[in-house]
């Protein structure tokens, strides 16, 4: 895993969103995410079913970014031997809005996380996470 200070972050987004309205960083440096650690998070915590008015797509997001935060304190609390302090840091995830997704226009909320190479985005409703590409994904919102 590698550092990201939250400025290359934006940096990255903004090179692939390039009329991203607000990025709201919680922190100031970050890790990337492989898509193993992605995939192994994913089968630990699935979405749950999509209510409307309930547990609709942005809810679904911010679940999950909640519940990796959650694994990651527990790594730390009970594997602290795992946990190396370089690497206590919040991962490069968190929840993207927008407008277009796969050249889909679709009003949605999805997950985002940032590899050592590339911008993800994960929709927890279908378990499926792709490469952002500029012009076929249009992000306006993006909390991390």
């Amino acid at each position: 895993m590698k550092h990201l200070q939250y400025t290359e972050v934006e940096r990255r987004l903004r090179a692939v969103f390039p009329t991203m309205d607000v990025f709201a960083p919680t922190d100031k440096v970050f890790l990337t995410v492989d898509t193993g650690l992605i995939d192994k998070l994913t089968a630990l915590y699935p979405a749950r079913h999509y209510v409307t008015g309930i547990n609709e797509c942005e809810e679904i997001a911010r679940r999950f970014c909640t519940q990796v935060a959650d694994w990651q304190l527990d790594r730390l609390e009970y594997h602290p031997e795992d946990f190396p302090l370089d690497q206590r840091y919040s991962f490069a995830l968190g929840e993207a809005s927008g407008e277009l997704f796969r050249g889909q226009a679709q009003d949605h909320t999805v997950n985002i996380f940032l590899t050592e190479d590339a911008v993800m985005l994960l929709d927890m409703q279908t378990g499926t996470y792709w490469p952002a590409k500029a012009g076929e994904d249009v992000i306006f919102f993006v909390r991390m």
